[in-house]
């Protein structure tokens, strides 16, 4: 009988404590994450593309001086009362040796000896005077958005690891954002230079820091399909460049155009998406907050999985 007795309360504990103690499931945090969505739901990628559609503001942001720059040395035409324009015009055409002129001879005066021919269309190596021997600076210019964006390289990871990605990404993308419309209002070239180099490292951080918490949030048999996806928005991006520029002909439009595109994920990244909990679970050793950001992914996912009963462990130590 006290064996008996003794039998029957220790089953007893143990119903009590399992009730109260349930079994905890060990996880990496890959694995909870695919079990939020089914291998082929295309809502979840679509959702994942909302956050990169800022993606799309790259071409038009680093790629716009190809417009905004271009040597209209096609486009002009003498004045009747200009010998000299109409002498070199007949031995050279309508070209660069006729308007800036070939073996110490002068280059042409706007408004004296010829005008300018652009259907309305701005270039503002006209406005600062980036002609005739000075072409290289609208090549700096163009090359300084580049500049930035090496130096980023160098230091983007050590960001990412130390303060976080999304925190780093929502900062340097506002940061990108000020950059942008400040670039649509130059008021000389080394301020557009000084600009573009400073928008292209906080760019390639902010796009950078969204590639890397866009693989480390989705589940493992969607990364391909929205990987592939995600990197065609530069293709798309390069194709509303195109569109833009055709369709306006001042390029500060095409600039203010390409800083609205790269505001349109601002709702996601600073009101739905979490960081990540690989991050927060393997740098941060914080499995609570690891926990609590796979909540609210699983709320992006439209699931109600709760993580309370679950320990969660980094894939190196499982």
């Amino acid at each position: 009988n006290f064996y008996t007795s003794l039998l029957y309360y220790n089953q007893s504990f143990y119903s009590l404590f399992v009730n109260f103690f349930p079994e905890m499931t060990i996880l990496t945090v890959q694995d909870a994450i695919d079990g939020l969505a089914p291998a082929a739901s295309w809502r979840v990628v679509l959702k994942f593309l909302w956050i990169i559609t800022m993606r799309l503001s790259g071409p038009t942001l680093s790629l716009f001086t190809n417009f905004a720059g271009f040597l209209p040395y096609r486009q002009w035409k003498c004045l009747e009362n200009s010998t000299t324009c109409l002498t070199r015009v007949n031995i050279s055409g309508i070209s660069r040796e006729s308007f800036c002129g070939v073996k110490g001879e002068e280059m042409l005066v706007v408004g004296h000896d010829m005008v300018w021919e652009l259907d309305g269309r701005k270039t503002y190596a006209v406005d600062w005077d980036l002609l005739c021997g000075r072409e290289y600076l609208g090549t700096f210019i163009s090359s300084s958005y580049f500049v930035g964006a090496l130096a980023a390289l160098l230091i983007c990871s050590s960001l990412y690891d130390k303060y976080g990605r999304l925190k780093i990404s929502q900062i340097t993308q506002i940061i990108s954002i000020v950059l942008g419309l400040m670039m649509a209002f130059p008021f000389n070239m080394w301020y557009m230079m000084i600009v573009r180099c400073l928008f292209g490292g906080f760019f390639f951080v902010t796009n950078t820091g969204y590639h890397v918490l866009t693989i480390e949030l989705m589940p493992k048999p969607l990364k391909a399909k929205g990987m592939s996806i995600a990197l065609s928005a530069w293709a798309g991006g390069q194709f509303i460049l195109a569109l833009i520029a055709y369709l306006f002909k001042d390029w500060k439009f095409i600039v203010i155009f390409g800083t609205v595109l790269l505001c349109l994920n601002l709702y996601a990244i600073f009101c739905i998406v979490p960081e990540s909990p690989l991050y927060l679970l393997s740098n941060k050793r914080n499995e609570f907050a690891a926990k609590e950001s796979l909540k609210k992914l699983a709320m992006f996912f439209g699931s109600d999985r709760n993580f309370d009963d679950d320990d969660l462990v980094d894939a190196a130590d499982k």
